[in-house]
């Protein structure tokens, strides 16, 4: 059996409330408690982003290159088990080539010379296509998540003295 009904939208204006000293309280008052709505809001997810990190899981919406984050749509479409929901997986080749930049990079290759070989090889970026540029290279090298430590909330920008010779910033 179908259901059946009419859906209306409706508005409210108001701009007659701001007319008049209580119109201005009423209007003054709601938009406190949507502020306040806002903030509760903004702290749940907060909190439950942190325990997530706590225990280990994936609170960002994407992954390193070379990694997949087994999501509820992978998950729905049976690539992961429910378990595995919000944990790191490896996709390869990209995660061989995460790999390649890395030793490149320590054998003394520039991320110039690295990125200028993977365009001309056709290698996919991250979204699949695209152009590979030194600082995405760059980006891969200092992303920490490729040492297995992962971050949750807000960075800092502080002074490392022991990565001062080699020209990186400290995130902590």
């Amino acid at each position: 059996m179908a259901a059946s009904g009419n859906l209306v939208f409706t508005t409210f204006d108001l701009g007659y409330l701001r007319d008049n000293p209580e119109g201005r309280l009423a209007f003054g008052v709601q938009g406190i408690f949507a502020e306040y709505e806002r903030m509760k809001i903004r702290s749940r997810m907060m909190q439950g982003r942190r325990a997530s990190a706590e225990k280990g899981l994936q609170v960002t919406h994407s992954a390193p290159y070379g990694y997949e984050i087994a999501t509820r749509p992978l998950i729905m479409q049976g690539k992961y088990k429910i378990e595995d929901h919000k944990k790191y997986f490896t996709v390869e080749p990209n995660a061989a080539l995460a790999r390649e930049i890395f030793q490149r990079y320590a054998a003394g290759e520039s991320s110039y010379s690295i990125a200028r070989d993977f365009n001309a090889k056709g290698y996919p970026t991250s979204h699949g296509k695209g152009v590979w540029h030194p600082t995405s290279i760059r980006e891969i090298l200092i992303n920490s998540a490729y040492k297995g430590i992962a971050h949750f909330g807000k960075y800092s920008t502080t002074t490392d003295e022991s990565l001062i010779d080699q020209g990186f910033k400290c995130k902590t």
